[in-house]
C-alpha cells in the first residue's frame, strides 16, 4: 500500500497544487512532477519553487529529487505551478514511474492522471484506503481552541465571507506541534497558512492516537471547517470570531 505521503504527493499532482513539507530538516514548496520508485522505494522528481535548501534555491526555483521517506509535515496548498509543458532531457531521479503530470510522457508511466478513479476523493484516513482528509459527520462540533490569539489571522480568512453571513465554510490543517512549550502533544489548526488556534488537549491526545493506530503517526491531515463570529452585535461592539471544526468522533486508545 503506498504511504500516507505517496498519496498526498499523487493528490497534488491531479489537481496541480503545490506541496509544502519539510526534507531533510529544512522546509520546502515544491510541485511534484514524477512518482514513482527506484527500488523498493519511494521516489518523486519535483520542481522546488519556495522554503529552503542546503545548496540554496535560485530565484526561479530549482528541479529536486526526493526520497519520500525522508519526507515529513507533507500538505497541498494553492499556488504557482511550476512544470513545463514537457520532458525536455531525461531524468534519472525515478527509475519506475507511476505517474507524470507531462500527458506525454517519454517514461512509460504505469497509470495515467487522466484515468477515471472509482475510488472518491475524500476518504477516511482511519480507513484501510488511507487518505488526507478526514470526513466528519456534519455536525461542526469540535470548538478551537485559544482562538482569542489569532483573531486577526481567522478575520483575514473570514474576509470572503458574504455581507450578513453569520459563517463561512473553509478548510483547515491540522498540524502535529511537537516542539510546542506548553504541550508535546499540541495540534495546531491553520487555515490558508495561518494559525488560528489548537485542538483541545483531550482531542489532540485522542487525535494522535488514531494516527498511530492507523500507522499514519506525521500526517498532515485536513478537515472541513466553519468560521463563525465577528458580526456585529446590537450593542454594537462586534462578535469574536471563533472556528469549528468537522471532525471524525475518534476512538479512545486501547
Amino acid at each position: 500500500m503506498p504511504s500516507a505521503t505517496y498519496q498526498i504527493f499523487e493528490q497534488a499532482m491531479r489537481a496541480r497544487r503545490q506541496i509544502a513539507c519539510t526534507y531533510r530538516g529544512l522546509p520546502r514548496i515544491v510541485c511534484p512532477i514524477v512518482l514513482g520508485h527506484t527500488g523498493d522505494k519511494e521516489k518523486a522528481l519535483t520542481f522546488q519553487v519556495g522554503g529552503e535548501s542546503s545548496s540554496g534555491l535560485p530565484p526561479g526555483g530549482e528541479w529536486r529529487c526526493l526520497w519520500l521517506s525522508e519526507v515529513s509535515l507533507a500538505r497541498t496548498q494553492d499556488g504557482d505551478w511550476k512544470s513545463g509543458s514537457a520532458h525536455s532531457q531525461p531524468q534519472g531521479c525515478v527509475e519506475d514511474v507511476d505517474l507524470d503530470v507531462n500527458p506525454n510522457s517519454p517514461f512509460s508511466p504505469k497509470r495515467k492522471l487522466s484515468d477515471a478513479d472509482d475510488a472518491p476523493n475524500v476518504v477516511s484516513l482511519f480507513g484501510a484506503g488511507g487518505g488526507v482528509m478526514l470526513p466528519g459527520p456534519g455536525t461542526f462540533s469540535v470548538d478551537v481552541v485559544g482562538v482569542t490569539n489569532y483573531q486577526a489571522a481567522i478575520e483575514a480568512a473570514a474576509r470572503a465571507r458574504e455581507q450578513g453571513a453569520r459563517t463561512l465554510a473553509v478548510e483547515a490543517v491540522l498540524v502535529l506541534e511537537d516542539d510546542n512549550p506548553h504541550d508535546a502533544n499540541a495540534v495546531k489548526v491553520q487555515i490558508n497558512g495561518r494559525t488560528v488556534g489548537y485542538l483541545k488537549r483531550d482531542t489532540a491526545r485522542l487525535y494522535r492516537a488514531n494516527l498511530e493506530a492507523a500507522d499514519a503517526p506525521r500526517i498532515v491531515a485536513r478537515c472541513k471547517a466553519r468560521i463563525v463570529g465577528g458580526y456585529a452585535r446590537g450593542d454594537g461592539e462586534r462578535a469574536s470570531f471563533g472556528v469549528k471544526l468537522d471532525l471524525p468522533p475518534f476512538e479512545a486508545a486501547p
